[in-house]
């Protein structure tokens, strides 16, 4: 992304905003994680300083890990947080709008936060309803303001619900999961922006404001003079392929290899663990003394070399990439120590099959060949093009189709 925007060069004219979301990736991460979280969280924040982010609204999931760690992690960042039905003992927790000025255009960003974050226990902490609480800002900005846009996670339902009951609004940026980045719509003459992209695409909205009492709002492509709006959407892919822009490349690796040192430390306090039949999970060392066959074909697919995929980059101690990437890690009579990482690499037998403490139950034989074995990790946010159908006749140790789970069984 930031070497998008430095080739594409934020004019004066441009804004960077975000719908929410932005800090974690999960609203309820195990006690290990915990700190890895809030390693992480420190390095969006300033990453999103640097890439001098106008406005970014709170989403449910920037919540996980409770308002002190959130008011911590996005104290001294020069990008606006904007959460404009939230409070903390009637107060606003953050401010509920920003005033930014582009080319004599005034702009109000809104950021609001879709619903009550599960599991927040903050004693004093409420959060208004968006509807109503959107009302109240619009009604005090509008006669001041060229553009209102507003910034929320919301679901494209919601999204759509708000536009419906809601006048005055011009865009309403919004996206909870997906791949819709950039893609737009009217809806009672709002626009409606879907921003999810799972960091993986940069929506890109171009706005023509008419400087004369127009009315409507149109594509590009159908633009009038009469327009009072005019819109056009895009979405740009966030590809591998683009060079890394240095600064940027400098934050990332400090960020690994402050990962890398957590990891260390945690180690250091971690029993260790072997492969062992007195374990639930064995590794597959054992698995293959009695096939043999199976862990020949196995090693020749691309699930024996995950783990050097982490190796290449740097992450091979990277909690959040360990429990995909090898066996075992942090589940039950599973692995706990990142060190022992090497002892469990790649994607084993025990990752279709369940555990080697299972072996030859009832429960074991059920389990292999799951269709959620395998999008557990190949998820629509890491692997957008994943196909189970035809992935599941290549990836399997025994070099043929596996048996298809709807069927009945011969």
């Amino acid at each position: 992304m930031a070497t998008l925007l430095k080739q594409e060069g934020r004019s004066e004219n441009s804004l960077l905003v975000d719908g929410g979301d932005f800090l974690y990736r999960s609203a309820k991460p195990e006690a290990y994680a915990q700190p890895y979280f809030q390693l992480k969280a420190r390095f969006v924040a300033k990453a999103y300083s640097m890439l001098k982010f106008d406005g970014a609204a709170l989403g449910t999931v920037d919540f996980a890990l409770g308002l002190q760690t959130l008011r911590s992690t996005l104290d001294g960042q020069s990008f606006k947080v904007l959460a404009g039905n939230v409070f903390l003992e009637g107060k606003p927790f953050f401010p509920s709008f920003q005033l930014v000025v582009r080319n004599g255009c005034y702009v109000a960003l809104i950021g609001l936060l879709p619903e009550r974050p599960e599991g927040l226990t903050d004693e004093g902490i409420s959060v208004v309803d968006a509807l109503s609480s959107l009302r109240k800002t619009v009604s005090q900005l509008r006669s001041m303001v060229d553009l209102i846009v507003v910034l929320t996670s919301f679901k494209e339902e919601q999204a759509t619900n708000l536009a419906i009951k809601m006048n005055n609004v011009d865009v309403l940026l919004y996206g909870k999961k997906g791949y819709g980045a950039g893609s737009s719509r009217v809806v009672n003459e709002t626009i409606l922006v879907d921003a999810a992209g799972y960091g993986r695409y940069l929506g890109k909205l171009d706005l023509w404001v008419s400087s004369s009492n127009g009315k409507g709002i149109v594509e590009l492509e159908k633009a009038t003079p009469e327009a009072h709006l005019v819109y056009q959407s895009d979405s740009i892919p966030l590809l591998s392929s683009i060079a890394e822009e240095p600064e940027m490349k400098a934050h990332v690796e400090s960020y690994k290899k402050e990962v890398r040192n957590l990891s260390i430390a945690m180690a250091r306090r971690t029993k260790s663990t072997t492969p062992s039949r007195h374990n639930f999970f064995w590794g597959n060392s054992l698995c293959m003394q009695c096939h043999p066959k199976e862990a020949k074909v196995w090693k020749q697919t691309t699930h024996a070399k995950a783990y050097d995929t982490l190796k290449k980059v740097g992450r091979d101690l990277d909690v959040e990439c360990l429990p995909c990437h090898t066996v075992g890690f942090q589940k039950r009579g599973g692995y706990r120590n990142p060190m022992d990482a090497k002892s469990f690499a790649g994607v084993q037998c025990e990752s279709c099959h369940g555990p080697g403490a299972l072996h030859d139950t009832k429960e074991y034989k059920e389990f292999a060949d799951r269709k959620e074995n395998c999008t557990k990790c190949h998820s629509k946010d890491r692997c957008p093009d994943f196909d189970y159908e035809k992935v599941r006749l290549r990836e399997t140790c025994m070099g043929q189709p596996v048996r298809d789970e709807k069927r009945a069984e011969p």
